[in-house]
């Protein structure tokens, strides 16, 4: 989740990059978020662009995403009560993003095709397969 304390405090005003750095946020839980097979993580908020807000409906930097893939978080569900903060256009919006950054989701789809497609969401490593269900 992000509140507004949490996106305040990752504002980066010094950045010539990111306006957000979540580094200092996961530095702690980096090494062992990296040293799992596969790393599963709740993303109860969306990725619908600015305004970045907290709580009633919730829209995070796209920093966020960024800083989960580089920790190493291999699959983010997006189906929760957050997931329609922003409407559509947030669900849609969070998917471009993840897609963009290649990381692995499941739960809300841009229309019934993607669903039936890939959904339940398999996952195969060393040598095991599991599906991967989520929804509200």
């Amino acid at each position: 989740m992000q509140h507004d304390s949490q996106i305040k405090a990752a504002r980066n005003e010094s950045s010539t990059g990111y306006a957000y750095d979540y580094t200092s946020c996961f530095k702690f839980v980096k090494p062992y978020i990296e040293s799992v097979d596969v790393a599963i993580g709740n993303l109860e908020v969306t990725l619908a662009g600015p305004p970045h807000k907290g709580y009633p409906q919730f829209s995070a930097p796209d920093e966020l995403a960024i800083a989960l893939k580089e920790i190493g978080m291999d699959v983010l569900v997006t189906a929760n009560n957050h997931s329609l903060d922003r409407g559509r256009k947030g669900v849609d919006r969070t998917i471009e993003m993840l897609d963009s950054l290649k990381i692995i989701h499941t739960g809300t789809f841009k229309d019934t095709v993607d669903r039936m497609n890939d959904y339940p969401l398999f996952i195969q490593k060393n040598g095991f397969i599991f599906a991967l269900l989520n929804y509200t």
